[in-house]
């Protein structure tokens, strides 16, 4: 399932190509990620004691896009990305064990608030799918987050710019088996939810 979920995405981006006149522009991102997970017990955001966690972690993620542009104030943007997620436990980035591994599809609307090139705002969703997780999440969890995008982009030269972005998922990784299943089933109320800050190096390709 997942390996033609990629293969769909990567045909869509590469459609354009085929079309040499085409006004599409293609590139590649990359950077750092300052992620989180909250945990949620029956509605509660739960804090561990001695000492509280979760707190903020570095990790990273990177890509491909494509991006047309619908006017002189609009641009729209389909990407194919990963990013790696988790929360440290003791400190910032500290005693970072566990963490999810993401396919990442964002669509975005980029607005020019001014007549410059230089500075673009960014509205979009993105589609989360988990494809790995190491003593995170579990079995038990769903595998799939959508998320709002917030964020703006600076042109540093031509080809490259740098951007950040908040996204904040809508739904939870929630957890849906029993704890027990027999002979009395125990249903837990756990749920996750991730957060991701991205630091990115976009790169424009000249075609």
């Amino acid at each position: 399932m997942i390996k033609n979920f990629i293969t769909i995405i990567f045909q869509v981006l590469l459609i354009p190509l085929a079309n040499s006149q085409s006004s599409y522009q293609y590139f590649f991102f990359g950077g750092v990620s300052i992620t989180n997970v909250h945990e949620f017990w029956y509605g509660e955001r739960l804090f561990f004691i001695s000492p509280p966690r979760p707190y903020y972690e570095l990790n990273f993620h990177g890509g491909m896009g494509v991006q047309r542009a619908l006017n002189k104030k609009l641009d729209i943007r389909l990407c194919l990305g990963f990013e790696r997620k988790g929360a440290a436990q003791t400190g910032f980035n500290q005693e970072n064990d566990s963490f999810a591994d993401f396919v990442i599809l964002p669509a975005s609307v980029f607005y020019r608030p001014t007549r410059s090139e230089i500075v673009k705002l960014e509205f979009g969703l993105s589609s989360n799918m988990l494809i790995h997780d190491k003593n995170l999440f579990g079995e038990a969890f769903r595998t799939f987050e959508f998320a709002s995008i917030l964020g703006i982009e600076f042109r540093i030269i031509k080809n490259l710019c740098f951007g950040m972005r908040w996204i904040e998922p809508f739904n939870y990784m929630k957890e849906n088996s029993n704890l027990s299943p027999n002979p009395n089933p125990i249903s837990l109320d756990w749920k996750q939810k991730t957060q991701s800050f991205q630091f990115s190096g976009i790169y424009q390709l000249s075609l």
